[in-house]
């Protein structure tokens, strides 16, 4: 399954609301299979095109059903900072996107989020770490704008 096919398949389960712990299991599905493998990231060649896939989806419609597939597409957007950063000619167009969006009072918080990930530096030099996909709770977590 590719990672626009993912993407749809969380796009229409965020429109139901009593399927949440399906919905945080596809996007730790999502993250497993595209983004972390066996504790690096994996794909650090596609990040463009995640984040393009993600900006489709965000811009796709604005009725009540669809703001709600918006916030969960700013969640993964928000997890997916935290491990890839957009190429230095998208990072600028996608940073002002995200500006106008940070209005929005639903993904502010989502946003300013975004903001420190893309500062925060991803490779720590002469340091092993590994990096997991995330957990359900860290999932919830940042949906539910809670602390872990």
């Amino acid at each position: 399954m590719k990672f626009n096919d993912h993407l749809h398949k969380i796009h229409a389960l965020s429109m139901i609301q009593s399927h949440y712990s399906r919905l945080y299991r596809q996007i730790q599905t999502l993250f497993e299979e595209f983004v972390i493998k066996k504790g690096v990231v994996a794909s650090p060649g596609l990040a463009d095109e995640f984040y393009l896939q993600i900006y489709k989806k965000c811009n796709y419609g604005q009725q009540k059903e669809e703001r709600e597939a918006i916030k969960i597409m700013f969640l993964i957007l928000t997890l997916l900072s935290s491990y890839l950063d957009p190429s230095e000619n998208l990072k600028p167009l996608y940073m002002s996107w995200l500006e106008r969006k940070a209005s929005d009072k639903q993904l502010k918080r989502f946003v300013e989020t975004i903001f420190v990930n893309f500062k925060t530096n991803k490779m720590a030099e002469g340091k092993l770490f590994i990096n997991w996909p995330p957990c359900l709770m860290h999932i919830e977590a940042l949906e539910k704008h809670k602390p872990l």
